[in-house]
Order: C-alpha cells, then structure tokens, then sequence
C-alpha cells in the first residue's frame, strides 16, 4: 500500500535535469521488464508439465501486474483454468490471489477481494501461512485504497501476527509500514514515526531497497504534512534514489509528490512537468488509483497558480473517476477544489453541493478510525497500568514477606531447623513414591500413544481405502465438462459418498449419507459402493427405483446375516440418478434425500420418497421412479444433509435447507467452479469457530 497525496516543492535549480530523469528512469525501467517477459514467453513452451507451466504464466502476471493490467489479468485467468484442470488446489490458490491483485491494480477493489477470498480459504485448508499473510495485506490494501481504515487495519494486524510467527520480515514489514501509513492519515504522527523508524533499520539490515523507499516516501510524506517541506523534498528524493527501477507505480508517487512539493515553493512550472510525467507513466501502466490522485494534484496545482478552469477540468477528472471506485479520499480533496472553485465562479448552489460532501467525507474518513484507534490505545494503556500495579502489589507483598521471613529466622531458628530436617525427609519420601508413579503414567502413556497411533494409521489407511473406491472426478468431467463435487468428511474417513459410471448412451450418478460419520459410517459406505456396483455393472438393473430396492434388500440381507435377531435401523439415505444423454432426460429415485434443479434462473425441489434403505418401518415399500425433462443450461444439485444441518452464523443455528437452496439459487447462473468455490466459502464463514457436524457431499452438474 502506498499512497498518493498531493505534495508540493518548488526547486529551482536543476530543472531539466529532474525532467531528463523521469524520462530515463521510466525507458530503462520498461526495457528492463520487457526483457524478463521476453525471456518468460520463451521458457513458456519449453515447461515440462502443466505445474511448471502454471508456474511461468503466474510469474508473467507478476512482471506484467503493474506495467500491462490487462495482460497480467489475462495471464491469471489462463493460470486458473490450467490449474484446475490438473487439480492443483495450491496453484488454484495462488491463481485466485493473482488474479486479485490484478484487479486491485485496476482499482477494481470488489472484484479483487471476491477473488482474494477464494485464494483465503484454500491457503487455511493447505496450511500456507506465508501466501495467508500475503493475501491479507492485499485484501487490507482494497480497503485502504477505499478509505475504509477501520477494516483495513484489521487485516494488517492479522497479516502482521501470521507474519512474526513465520518470521517473514518482508511482511512484517509491510505490515508495519501500512499500519503507520494510517496512523499519518488520521493524522497521529508521533506513532506513525515509531513504525517507521522501526522499519527502515529492518530494511536497511536486509539491503531491502524497495521498502527503504516506500519508508523514506512515507516519512516524507509526515515532515510535508507538518510544513517541514525540505525535509519531505529530501526524503522524497532519497526514496528515489533507493527506489529499483522497474517499480513503476512508486516511481510516479514519487514524482506526484515531488510535483506537488515544487508547487509549494512556487516552482509551478517544474511541478507540472513532475506531475505530468506521473500521469504519463500511471496511464502507461494501467493504474487508475494513480491517474485519479494525480488529477487532483494538478487540480491543486491549477488552483494555485490561479487557473480555476483548468483546475475544476482536472478535478472533475479526478472525481468522476474516483467515485465508482469508492475511493474516498480522492472525492474529498476534489470537494474541496470545487467548492472553492464554484465559490469564485458565484455558483453558491455547487459550491455548497460540495462543501456538505466534503464536510461529510471528512468526518467518516477520520473519525471512525481515530475513534477505534484510540479504543485500542485505551484498552492498551489500560492493561498495561492495571499490569503495573499488579507488580507494585506483588513487590510489596514480597518485601513484607522477606521482612517476616528474616524475623523468624532470628527468633526460631532453631525450630525452623528441625521443621526443615522433618520436612525433607516427607518430601523426599513423597518425591520416591511420585517418582514411581510417574514413571508407570510414562509407560501406560506410551501404551496409549502406540495404540493411538496404531488406530490412527488403521483409519487412514481406510481412508485410502474409501478414496480408492469412490468415482474418479474424471468420470464426471469426461460427461460434463461443467461440473464439481463438494466433498468434506467430517473426520479422517466418511459415511458419505458419491459414486458415477457411464455406459453408452447412460450416466448413472449417485450421492449418499450413511448411517454415522467416521468409521462406522465408511465401513457402510464401502457396504454402499460394493453394492451399487454389484446392480448397475453387474445385474444390468437400469432403472434408479429398482436399483435402490435390490440395494435396500442386499444391506438388510447383510445387516441380518452376522445377527438374524438385528432390528437396527442402519442403512442409508441416497439418491440415483441416470441420466439418458440422447434423450437429455432423468430418471432419478431418492430416498429420503432433497435434491434441486435448476431451470431458466428458478430453482425447484426434486420429489423424492420419505423412506431410507436400510431397516426400517415400511421397508417393503418400494421406491418410486421419478423423470424429468433436462435442457441445455439447467443444472442439478444432488446433496446430503450435512451442509444444511451445519451449526453456525452469529446465532449458532442450523444453516437449513431452506438456505441451502436459496443459495444454489443465487450461484446457479455461475460456472461450475465458480459456484465450487463460493459453496465452500460460504460453509467455511458460517460454520466459523464451530465444529463441523456431518459429513458433507454435494454434486453440481450442468446439461
């Protein structure tokens, strides 16, 4: 995150010299990036596989991220596509997070936190603590840019706790540079220095010029807020000289402010040339943000140099542009302009217009931060005087303590001696008796662990089991391209499952819960698998309702044969679908189970019987047999119950089907990894601190 004001300078001297130096540093720096993409689009079709390919495209996107945005976003989005196709779910992340830095570059922040999000829940699932801390500064950064500092140091503080428990000094460091970015925004400069200074000695250790001059142009930026205008020109121009050439967008902010600082000291001429090279290189490079702040800053500049139509032209500019991006701080400095601006023109009703938008921008830019700031400063000095007395109290209890002891001692001496010699003989005596005990508790615990582990590497090596049995992906794939399975145990191995084969002209898929989670439910899961394999491949049954009878008939035969007196109520609730591709119809039974289609934007019910297969009460009936008339575009969910029965939001109460299917509704019209990722976000953000209660298992297929 950096930032952008409208600083100003005025030197006299050396003019052309400055103005060469924009020139040069901007044609040097462009040549230099184009090489390495030159050299990037040569190694590209020499990648021996998809990963190393994806590896190349995103390293593209990096080089081309802040010089060609569309490129870089094309190179992200090709990234995506490879890495799902091989179902890379690291490199998918890294796509996802790519891609939202694209956009925040384009000052598109919406589309550029969606993205982030996705990349968020797939780097806590892989455990990538330095890519987490990476997004969370990017996503910090989205709402830094749209002025909303309340959020924005929220997740600099997150990123910044991740970072000193990896020790990633890079991020910490640009943790601590953002978060005294605001501390100087709202205006809190003494603690925006403390971080600063603190920064640059870490930089400076590590050689880091990049962050040498992103600190140097953020103390600039504290000594010009505070009218210490040739302090703020030299480190602007030590920020400069530190500052590697092929970082464009800190080039021209430091152009902007060096403009902005010769039009303080007069030196209007030199500070147009400084803040029209800015916005040459901010247009060059696709910048938005930068082209909006630069606007404003010629604004200024017009305005003080007295020419109020250039100066409400360029602020207009800076408005309109600034406004559906949400950028708050460009509008309220553009307020401003006009409303002076329109005041000189006698247009009182614009000039008020912008004076209350101003006025109303200023108080919920600062106020609302500086409000939460000072809570946590509160809270802060609060705990630590509260932690001080504690102290003072303890010393004190010591010290009388001390005195008490050393009294006793001159006058019981001899008793405390005795008292001594009776006590270490009944601690030493204790200390035996311990000792045996602990060393029997350290045996029985290593019983415990080796059984443990024994338990422990039997589930998994079920679980490899149950993976191996379960439908390869590819079988879905291989029949609709547009398609995703959502599947989450809730323990190591699952009682749901989902399971598909393909004939000729058939597509036979079904999803299913099984009675329990964990061991008991995989081992009737595997019951499941094997049995449904028996009837389809085997038997030939076509029809999903007959299907389900004979699988209703197999499990109770099974349950019964190992206890004739069994009266449980194991089995199963599931759904089978077959799916006539030429005919584009469904047959489907379901057995206790709600599943949905999606027709023209409206999702429906499917009907279903109100029975499980397995033991139970009615189990003679048979299944009925349900069809449906499929069309290009409509889309069918077929899902457990574990998603909709999930404890959790704000009030810890069940997600419900009622939600769930509300929510297929809002994804329907999404490509299908698309609504994967949003599906698996949104369980992850309401199911929050709770535990996961059931298995869940999910397929979305589009005709």
């Amino acid at each position: 995150m950096h930032r952008y004001f409208e600083k100003s300078m005025k030197v006299k001297e050396k003019k052309i010299y400055y103005s060469v130096l924009v020139f040069l540093f901007s044609a040097n720096s462009l040549f230099a990036s184009n090489q390495t993409i030159d050299s990037l689009l040569q190694v590209l079709p020499q990648a021996k596989s998809d990963k190393d390919k994806i590896e190349v495209i995103l390293q593209l996107a990096s080089e081309t991220v802040n010089t060609k945005s569309e490129d870089a976003l094309r190179y992200s989005n090709d990234a995506l596509k490879l890495a799902q196709k091989i179902e890379n779910k690291f490199l998918i992340g890294r796509s996802y997070q790519k891609i939202g830095e694209c956009y925040l570059n384009k000052a598109d922040y919406q589309n550029a936190q969606n993205n982030l999000y996705r990349s968020i829940t797939i780097y806590k699932q892989l455990n990538e603590d330095q890519f987490l801390a990476e997004t969370y500064t990017t996503v910090g950064n989205c709402f830094y840019f749209k002025g909303d500092y309340l959020e924005a140091i929220n997740w600099f503080i997150k990123c910044k706790e991740i970072s000193e428990k990896i020790k990633n000094n890079k991020l910490i460091l640009d943790c601590m540079i953002n978060i005294g970015l605001i501390y100087n925004d709202i205006g809190q400069y003494e603690k925006a220095m403390v971080n600063f200074e603190e920064a640059v000695k870490i930089a400076k250790a590590k050689k880091d010029n990049k962050h040498i001059a992103v600190i140097y142009n953020s103390i600039g930026l504290i000594k010009d807020k505070n009218g210490k205008l040739r302090d703020a020109l030299s480190y602007y121009k030590d920020a400069l000289q530190n500052c590697p050439e092929n970082e464009f967008k800190l080039r021209a902010q430091l152009f902007n402010n060096i403009g902005g600082i010769m039009n303080r000291f007069n030196a209007r001429d030199t500070a147009e040339k400084y803040l029209t090279e800015a916005l040459l290189i901010r247009q060059k490079i696709g910048d938005k943000f930068g082209m909006a702040q630069t606007n404003i800053t010629l604004s200024r500049l017009m305005y003080d140099w007295k020419k109020f139509p250039k100066a409400k032209e360029y602020a207009l500019k800076g408005i309109s542009s600034a406004e559906p991006l949400g950028m708050k701080e460009i509008v309220l400095d553009a307020s401003q302009i006009l409303s002076n601006v329109y005041l000189l023109e006698n247009n009182y009703q614009k000039a008020f217009e912008y004076y209350k938008r101003y006025i109303s921008l200023k108080d919920s830019l600062y106020n609302t931060s500086s409000t939460y700031i000072s809570q946590l400063e509160e809270k802060y000095e609060s705990e630590r005087k509260e932690s001080q007395i504690k102290q003072l109290e303890l010393n004190n209890q010591l010290q009388q303590s001390e005195i008490s002891r050393k009294q006793s001692m001159i006058y019981f001496s001899g008793g405390i001696l005795a008292v001594i010699a009776i006590l270490t003989f009944v601690l030493y005596s204790r200390y035996q008796l311990k000792n045996k005990a602990n060393n029997l508790l350290t045996l029985q615990k290593q019983e415990i662990e080796a059984k443990n582990k024994e338990i422990v590497d039997s589930i998994n090596y079920a679980q490899k089991i149950q993976q191996a049995l379960l439908t390869n992906k590819e079988v879905f794939t291989e029949s609709f391209k547009d398609s995703f399975i959502f599947f989450k145990p809730r323990d190591i191995v699952s009682g749901d499952f989902y399971w598909a084969h393909k004939t000729n002209d058939n597509f036979y898929f079904a999803v299913a819960d099984c009675t329990g989670h964990g061991v008991p439910g995989a081992f009737m899961s595997l019951l499941g698998i094997n049995y449904i394999n028996q009837i389809v491949n085997e038997m030939k049954i076509q029809m999903p309702n007959e299907a389900l009878n004979v699988l209703r008939e197999k499990i109770v035969v099974s349950l019964k044969s190992s206890d004739p007196d069994y009266q449980g109520a194991d089995g199963m609730d599931i759904s089978l679908g077959r799916i006539d591709v030429k005919s584009k119809k469904l047959y489907y039974a379901s057995a206790n189970h709600k599943n949905y289609i999606a027709k023209n934007g409206e999702i429906l019910t499917l009907q279903y019987d109100n029975i499980p297969v397995g033991n139970y009460f009615g189990h003679e009936k048979p299944f009925n047999l349900y069809t449906v008339d499929l069309a290009e575009g409509d889309t069918l969910y077929f899902s457990t119950d574990g998603y909709a029965d999930q404890f959790g939001g704000e009030t810890g109460k069940k997600f419900k089907t009622r939600n769930l299917k509300k929510m297929l509704s809002e994804l329907s019209y999404l490509p299908m990894i698309e609504q994967f990722s949003a599906i698996q976000e949104n369980f992850e953000k309401w199911k929050g601190e709770y535990e996961q209660l059931d298995d869940i298992c999910i397929i979305g297929v589009k005709i």
